[in-house]
């Protein structure tokens, strides 16, 4: 359990956890931490889908579901997820759920 857990920011993240600006700026990815300053329009899943749009097109303020194909840090295979996704002033807030 302990190596599932990563601060950033004074906040404990579990890997399935992120933030991502509206404009698309990754701000904080526990799985992935190297994505941190990326540009989250440029993820793609296996199939050449962009996930990040798909996640935009969904979040609410009241938090809504999305589901998409992501690579899962503790396997490092894609595989389907299920995130739910929170838009707070400019900011995405996600935690996702692998399915197998």
């Amino acid at each position: 359990a302990k190596q599932n857990r990563r601060f950033i920011g004074g906040l404990l993240l579990r890997r399935s956890h992120f933030v991502i600006e509206y404009e698309g700026k990754t701000v904080a990815h526990a799985g992935f931490p190297d994505l941190v300053g990326d540009d989250a329009n440029r993820t793609l899943d296996s199939s050449g889908q962009a996930v990040y749009p798909l996640i935009v097109s969904k979040v609410t303020e009241q938090g809504a579901w999305v589901s998409y194909q992501y690579t899962n840090p503790l396997t490092n295979r894609e595989e389907s997820k299920r995130s739910w996704v929170v838009l707070f002033d400019d900011l995405i807030f996600g935690a996702g759920l692998y399915s197998r």
